[in-house]
């Protein structure tokens, strides 16, 4: 009972199973691997974001007036060195002379318009902030006008 007696064997099934098999497990792999890799990209971002954020926090908790100061200087430079690449940038371009005129004219003339908007917000908030209403509705409205004038009341044409 226990022997086979027919002479006929089982087919011979690892030819078949080993490439399926190996197929299988390089899938896993290739999963394994990229779940690896996202893990560790979240946990360097983690790691990145704790090390950046944690010494501003301390630091705006801390001395919240040195945090602003420093956050203010730090926004005006990034401001004044893009500022100071596009005009390099228009000033070295392979344009006319025409052309790069009026290529500086549309820079200050949106430059002018984001001060204005800039300033404008401002002196509302700090109006507002010492309690002082018809200053700030003053503030608000030479803003609105000094834009008004830059944006609608240059000629487009000529920047001369």
């Amino acid at each position: 009972m226990g022997a086979d007696v027919s002479g006929v064997s089982a087919p011979d099934t690892s030819a078949v199973c080993n490439p399926m098999l190996k197929q299988i497990l390089a899938g896993y792999q290739k999963l394994f691997v990229s779940a690896s890799k996202i893990l560790a990209l979240i946990l360097f971002c983690l790691l990145i974001g704790a090390a950046l954020v944690y010494p501003l926090w301390y630091l705006a908790v801390t001395y919240p007036q040195a945090y602003t100061l420093a956050l203010l200087i730090l926004c005006v430079v990034l401001a004044a060195g893009l500022a100071v690449r596009h005009l390099i940038l228009i000033v070295r371009g392979g344009q006319t002379r025409p052309e790069k005129r009026r290529a500086l004219f549309v820079f200050f003339a949106g430059l002018g318009k984001f001060l204005v908007v800039i300033l404008g917000i401002a002196g509302v908030v700090y109006a507002g902030i010492l309690d002082v209403k018809p200053a700030a509705f003053a503030a608000a409205l030479l803003a609105l006008f000094l834009y008004g004038m830059l944006a609608y009341g240059t000629k487009k044409n000529n920047p001369a």
